[in-house]
């Protein structure tokens, strides 16, 4: 929002029901004259977002490189972040990452994320899978500081109308509580993922 002044160039200004002599040069009377303090604290809060995505995009590239998997990014703290690999036979054992910045001694020294030193396993299971390629965790959200996540196929395909939270049995687990549990999708969720798949299947 920009300053808002008039400019008068009259040589008596009005004040209070009575005039009063100035000099000839022009006379500016600001407005708004919290707008400055306004537009500093939108500023303040501006950086503190960018330095925020900055913050993420290091995280997701760093993780990406070492292990090229998908990260999904806590709701509840900012500085840790979920993702899943695998090992094993055939990849068959699927792993369970945190990434939490406050542990990364290489970000703390020097601001670069290190996605080894970082991250910590906090789940890992070998899958017995029905699918004929094997089976595979797939990350779905983090809710309430939850991690939300699925067990499907590797091959599965599932159409263009699938949508997860209608078709899907999720599970969660998170950094302070480190036992795969079932989650039960909320209701309004489910309702949204019936109607944009009903909404695909008319206009396909």
């Amino acid at each position: 929002m920009k300053l808002k002044y008039f400019v008068l160039p009259a040589m008596l200004l009005l004040i209070g029901g009575g005039c009063q002599k100035v000099s000839p040069e022009s006379v500016e009377v600001s407005l708004e004259p919290n707008i400055v303090q306004s537009e500093t604290s939108q500023l303040s809060s501006e950086n503190t977002q960018l330095k925020s995505e900055l913050f993420a995009a290091r995280v997701e590239l760093a993780i990406h490189r070492a292990h090229g998997v998908e990260t999904f990014k806590d709701d509840t703290n900012p500085m840790r972040y979920y993702f899943i690999t695998e090992s094993g036979n055939m990849g068959d054992t699927q792993n369970i990452w945190l990434y939490d910045a406050t542990r990364d001694v290489q970000y703390q020294q020097t601001g670069s994320v290190d996605a080894v030193l970082g991250a910590k396993m906090i789940y890992s299971e070998k899958i017995k899978s029905s699918y004929a390629f094997g089976s595979e965790f797939r990350g779905a959200d983090v809710i309430g500081g939850d991690f939300i996540f699925f067990e499907s196929g590797v091959d599965n395909s599932p159409g263009p109308c699938w949508q997860m939270w209608k078709s899907e049995k999720f599970f969660a687990i998170s950094g302070t509580n480190l036992n795969k549990r079932s989650f039960v999708v909320p209701e309004k969720m489910r309702k949204d993922a019936q109607i944009a798949e009903d909404k695909c299947v008319r206009e396909i």
